[in-house]
């Protein structure tokens, strides 16, 4: 009951701040240059708003879940078809979930704390509130956090899951470098200061390397959660047997 009731809260959320985020930003209110000509343009560009939206989807599919056990309407359902459903959940948390919360939040809050104008200019304090900003950077992770504890998930092979992170992330990336191609648009502030392409280029293979190492730890503490609970476990059927 605890974890639906998270679920559901964590929903309402997400679905208030996306239909906040699409229906009252007015970009119109800065007349600055990169609101105008490069967020106001490719607002659906940014990382940020793809983890969003697959945090979304992902807490979508839990509910759905727990409204089917909740009312029973599970065991109605042939097992496959409830295992799919675990299967689906499980693989988009794993491969999209984890790696690209913790990265959306390390990699904002780290430059902002280094300077502010990489990710966030100050151009955009008049269009965007704050709390937007903790909404998809903060929040994010931990809603992440709390889900891990509530729920165990399954990680399919470690190349599967890498692979389908990679597709992800190769797709991103196209619409990432069309901006500049084709309209001369850094989505993010920080390649524009990094004014070499060697830099650049080195900057997005860290990016890279970093995001694709992010899905490993959480392939790695998911396992170190259920050797605990294992333990905690067989802790309670010792002491059981000794009463």
């Amino acid at each position: 009951m605890l974890a639906t009731l998270f679920h559901f809260l964590v929903l309402l959320h997400h679905t208030y701040v996306s239909s906040y985020l699409l229906t009252q930003i007015d970009f119109n209110k800065s007349d600055d240059d990169y609101v105008q000509n490069v967020m106001k343009k490719f607002k659906m560009r940014y990382f940020t708003c793809w983890n969003f939206g697959v945090q979304t989807t992902y807490f979508s599919i839990c509910l759905i879940e727990d409204f089917l056990r909740l009312s029973k309407a599970k065991s109605l359902l042939p097992h496959k078809a409830n295992e799919w459903i675990r299967r689906v959940k499980d693989f988009i948390f794993t491969s999209l979930f984890f790696p690209g919360t913790l990265f959306v939040s390390s990699m904002f809050w780290g430059l902002y704390m280094i300077d502010r104008e990489l990710v966030f200019p100050n151009s955009l304090d008049v269009v965007m509130p704050f709390w937007t900003n903790h909404s998809t950077h903060t929040l994010v992770s931990v809603a992440l956090v709390i889900e891990m504890r509530l729920t165990r998930h399954r990680y399919s092979k470690r190349s599967l899951g890498l692979a389908a992170l990679a597709i992800y992330l190769t797709i991103y990336d196209i619409l990432f470098l069309n901006a500049f191609l084709y309209d001369g648009a850094w989505i993010y502030p920080i390649y524009k200061v990094l004014d070499s392409w060697p830099l650049r280029i080195a900057f997005f293979v860290v990016s890279t390397g970093f995001l694709l190492g992010l899905y490993v730890l959480g392939e790695l503490l998911n396992s170190k959660l259920v050797a605990f609970e294992l333990e905690r476990i067989n802790e309670k059927l010792s002491a059981q047997k000794i009463r």
